[in-house]
């Protein structure tokens, strides 16, 4: 289901590993991927939005590790 949310490129770099109070948190592997998430947060927590429904998932978080 994360493939099909994120798309091959983003869940081959990140994945997602707790979801508590509305926040998302993503592992990502590299600190320039989490860059390009930034950039692209909206886009993706829209994404996660639609999936998940509302109210579930307020933001997203990343964290490089």
């Amino acid at each position: 289901m994360w493939k099909d949310i994120a798309g091959d490129f983003v869940a081959s770099h990140a994945h997602p590993v707790s979801l508590k109070g509305g926040c998302l948190t993503l592992h990502v592997v590299q600190p320039a991927m989490r860059f390009h998430l930034e950039q692209s947060r909206a886009v993706l927590l829209k994404k996660i939005q639609d999936a998940a429904g509302p109210g579930v998932v307020k933001i997203v978080r990343f964290a490089v590790g």
